[in-house]
């Protein structure tokens, strides 16, 4: 005998089971529930049935009347329809109301006339507070039109309002009335936006979804994160030996500030010298215009010096001599940056800096996060087509089901976490701010040891090595923002040495206490450069008089078929 092929049964974890189950129930219970109220009766004026069908369009019930055969000469059709809940209270008047747009502000023609009659029966008539008003014209026209109560001699008639357009009404105008009634006569149902299912339903999948996204973000940190290094930051007074500027900015996710910072670390080294030019502007307030002039790049420099310059002056040769100035966003300058930082993260992975885990995280977790959060989207999706006004409640779900999303989003792939040479390198950079933020004794003392000698030379507390020490450490402070501080502590290092900065040009005059300044703002004036240029109610009512036309419930529009 062939034995018979069976298939492998499908097993699915329970996190994907109740997922699937709450999406199932959320979209059952909203399909459950029907807020429409279409048409009932469609009749010529003699009674006869009219062919008609019903559609919803942008959140209104559209009534297309007869079929496809044209008409011609005069055509009445008695639309039969019921609603409820039309009449709310409105604090302003202290009453009841029933405010309804007659005909509505969304048809496109005129009409020569339009008569509404409300007839009250006579149950509630006693409750009639003799307030009653007519408006037309445009949503927001005030204009008033004729509106009268006809009291009939029976007594079980009730009383009926009878409201005429007087005149035509334009293309986009309606006719309003409001009739009102003593306050509490109706009993006011929960409005649809603050029903259970347009407030816990959605808030209840929303808070399921961000707990499963956290559930899988924390998953996400353990496995794909950092790898730790000593964990411990001691104050370094030299940059890490095997690390460049760009790296060390994309190791501290500071890419941002790199620019400004390659500019003085240029500067220090001597490819470039900083200059300025004060001028006028239109209004005559002083101008300051910062930049750099190229001296010229060495056949020995570095190539993160020859990305960092080319960043600066474009592609191509630099030309010593040539003055760059920094006065305002540039996209070509954009984007070379841009491509500089990129190449950063690729020389950081090569360099072993940097690589992607090889950890996965929990199919069941992931897949239980994934349907909770499609669920909370869809459920705040559906009932957002289910009422007229967003709620605050609906807002919010609708807030946390998209960051339940982003947080899903960004377990797709495994970042690119540092590694444990990545994560020494970082600390290495974070000692540089310690060093930077000790007191200028300390500092001292530091450079004084036999720690800080060994890594400098014997004489390392000598001013003219604190200069040396100090400077190359400014563009590092540039790329921790703390460039004001540590020019300061510059410029205490050329007095005390009796020497000035070389990386200025000649043009440049330096007052006392005014290096920190000038430091601060070319770094200001570089980070701007680097950048791309930007491309440029509460309800009244209106039975007392109040009220507008288009201001009331109801109404609508409509076209040929």
């Amino acid at each position: 005998m062939t034995p018979a092929c069976r298939s492998a049964p499908i097993r699915t974890s329970p996190a994907a089971r109740i997922a699937a189950l709450a999406l199932l129930a959320a979209l059952m219970a909203l399909a459950m529930i029907d807020t429409s109220l279409p048409a009932r009766a469609d009749t010529d004026a003699t009674g006869a049935a009219v062919p008609y069908t019903t559609d919803e369009e942008g959140g209104e019930l559209v009534v297309s009347i007869g079929d496809d055969r044209c008409v011609r000469g005069v055509q009445t059709y008695v639309i039969v329809y019921d609603l409820v809940n039309l009449v709310r209270h409105f604090s302003d008047t202290d009453a009841d109301e029933f405010y309804w747009d007659v005909n509505g502000t969304d048809w496109a023609q005129r009409f020569d006339a339009v008569t509404a009659t409300v007839h009250v029966p006579a149950g509630l008539a006693a409750a009639a507070n003799g307030e009653s008003a007519c408006y037309r014209g445009a949503e927001g026209d005030t204009g008033r039109c004729p509106i009268n109560r006809i009291t009939s001699d029976a007594a079980d008639d009730g009383v009926t309002w009878q409201a005429v357009s007087d005149g035509a009404l334009g293309a986009g105008q309606t006719m309003t009335v409001a009739v009102g009634f003593a306050p509490g006569t109706f009993t006011v149902p929960t409005a649809p936006a603050r029903t259970w299912w347009a407030t816990w339903l959605p808030l209840g999948a929303a808070a399921a979804a961000l707990f499963a996204a956290v559930g899988l973000w924390g998953q996400r940190r353990r496995r794909w994160g950092d790898v730790p290094g000593r964990e411990v930051i001691v104050p370094e007074c030299t940059p890490p030996q095997r690390v460049d500027l760009a790296e060390g900015a994309d190791l501290l996710e500071r890419s941002g500030r790199w620019f400004p910072a390659a500019v003085l670390e240029l500067a220090v080294r001597g490819v470039v010298r900083v200059v300025e030019r004060r001028d006028r502007g239109l209004l005559g307030r002083e101008r300051v215009r910062r930049g750099v002039r190229v001296v010229g790049l060495p056949d020995a420099a570095s190539p993160p010096d020859r990305l960092a310059l080319a960043a600066v002056v474009g592609e191509g040769a630099p030309s010593p001599g040539r003055v760059v100035w920094f006065d305002g966003p540039s996209e070509e300058r954009a984007g070379r940056v841009a491509r500089v930082v990129g190449d950063a993260r690729h020389r950081a992975i090569a360099d072993g800096l940097r690589a992607r885990s090889e950890r996965r995280l929990t199919p069941a977790l992931r897949l239980g996060a994934w349907a909770l959060s499609a669920a909370a989207v869809a459920v705040v999706g559906l009932v957002s087509t289910r009422i007229s006004t967003v709620s605050g409640w609906l807002f919010a779900a609708g807030v946390v089901s998209i960051v339940a999303v982003v947080l899903c989003t960004l377990t797709v792939r495994p970042p690119q976490s540092l590694t444990r040479a990545g994560s020494l390198a970082r600390e290495h950079i974070e000692g540089l701010r310690m060093y930077m933020a000790l007191a200028e004794a300390d500092r001292l003392r530091m450079l004084q040891s036999v720690t800080g000698a060994e890594r400098e030379d014997a004489d390392a507390g000598a001013p003219e090595s604190v200069v040396r020490i100090t400077e190359r450490l400014l563009p590092w402070a540039v790329l921790w923002g703390v460039e004001e501080s540590w020019g300061h502590a510059l410029e205490r290092a050329y007095v005390a040495s009796g020497t000035a900065p070389t990386w200025l040009d000649g043009d440049v005059v330096v007052r006392a206490g005014t290096l920190a300044g000038m430091v601060h703002g070319l770094a200001g004036a570089a980070d701007s450069a680097a950048t791309a240029p930007s491309s440029g109610g509460s309800f009244s009512g209106g039975a007392g008089g109040g009220g507008s036309a288009g201001g009331g419930g109801g109404g609508g529009g409509g076209g040929g078929r």
